[in-house]
């Protein structure tokens, strides 16, 4: 968004600045002097003052419109959030465009990037109090920012344009005539594809895939139903919950994590996957000798319509066929399950980063793959050498 903003010719955004902090400390800082001087605290400082902090805090923002011929300077900063009663007050007629993704895939989207450590986005602050659960300080986190969004708009409507991702990469043409017309400029379809043309030379901290990203997609969407919904504590799932209806998000439920993703035009791509996992499958297995509950397997490639197999683990027999009577039901994309049957990858680590997932009488599959299910992918793979 901030690369398409900063392409319109009307509209300046560079990368984060940190302003929204900076506009806080200036407060803090203009608080100290003015309560020595006046030998009492002052709560609101006085006109002159506002107008000097404005003076300080415009000056880079009309320095990057002069060099770049802009007229609208658009700040993007992970810090607005935290600082927005102090922008408000430096800045009271500005406009705010208010971002909004879906929690889970936010939270996976969040430990993807960070694999060594969460010290970048504002996380460490939440995961901190938290190591032997990340998901839940990473809920935490989105939550404490979007309430804070959804406050800010309450009050200050008028100057507010909501925005969500999934309408934003679903249909951006729709969704920046909206934003443009609400920021008073004029519409411009050609930003996109400027944007993306200049992204790899975004030197500013930001989203490094960006670099690689050649055009708008959603096969990203729908990537949080691999973030189990158990690690989230009950009350904060209530409050998340609430959050995501009053954003037109479905709410969660325990059944999220084996429910379809909804990932867009990843089912029309997974389809390069679809013919090699049909050649892959065999047209029966090894009968393991598992007794009910762990007797019929199923396994179904979420990301393609239709495509899934009903496996009798008590005679071997694999058939295409419609897996809801099934006792367990691996899901996975086209390609994850490809990996899986062919040995390319391990099971058991997709299953752990949610690539794969369980349902049915697994007890905690994401961290002990159950012996029923082990058994399984073996016979499969067995049949898939074979």
């Amino acid at each position: 968004m901030r690369l398409i903003l900063d392409a319109h010719p009307e509209i300046g955004c560079p990368g984060e600045t940190g302003i929204p902090s900076l506009a806080a400390r200036l407060e803090d800082v203009w608080a100290a002097i003015c309560t020595d001087l006046a030998g009492e605290n002052v709560a609101k400082p006085p006109a002159n003052v506002l107008r000097s902090m404005r003076r300080a805090l415009r000056a880079p923002m009309e320095y990057y419109c002069q060099e770049t011929g802009k007229r609208i300077y658009c700040d993007k900063s992970l810090d607005a959030p935290d600082n927005l009663a102090a922008l408000g007050r430096a800045f009271p007629t500005a406009q705010y465009i208010l971002l909004f993704r879906q929690v889970l895939d936010v939270v996976a989207s969040g430990l993807e990037v960070s694999p060594y450590g969460f010290r970048a986005f504002g996380y460490a602050p939440f995961v901190q109090q938290s190591i032997d659960n990340f998901v839940a300080p990473l809920v935490h986190h989105w939550a404490t920012r979007a309430r804070a969004a959804l406050d800010w708009e309450k009050a200050n409507g008028s100057r507010c344009i909501r925005v969500r991702y999934e309408d934003m990469v679903a249909d951006p043409g729709s969704t920046l005539r909206n934003i443009f017309e609400f920021l008073g400029v004029a519409p411009d379809e050609s930003a996109v594809a400027r944007a993306l043309g200049a992204a790899a030379g975004a030197a500013t901290p930001g989203d490094a895939k960006i670099a690689f990203t050649t055009e708008v997609h959603t096969a990203s969407v729908g990537r949080g139903r691999r973030v189990p919904i158990t690690l989230i504590p009950p009350l904060l799932l209530a409050e998340v919950n609430e959050m995501l209806a009053m954003l037109g998000y479905p709410r969660m439920t325990e059944t999220w994590n084996t429910e379809p993703s909804a990932a867009g035009d990843a089912v029309v791509r997974a389809s390069r996957n679809a013919d090699a996992l049909v050649a892959s499958m065999p047209a029966r297995i090894e009968p393991t000798g598992l007794a009910p509950p762990a007797r019929i397997f199923a396994i179904v490639a979420e990301d393609v319509d239709g495509l899934a197999w009903h496996i009798d683990c008590s005679t071997g027999a694999v058939g295409r066929a419609n897996p809801t009577a099934a006792d367990t039901t691996l899901y996975g994309s086209a390609d994850a399950l490809v990996a899986a049957l062919s040995g390319e990858e391990n099971p058991a680590t997709m299953l752990r980063d949610g690539r794969l997932r369980l349902n049915g009488d697994v007890g905690d599959g994401r961290l002990v793959v159950p012996k029923h299910v082990t058994l399984v992918i073996r016979a499969l793979r067995a049949g898939v050498a074979g």
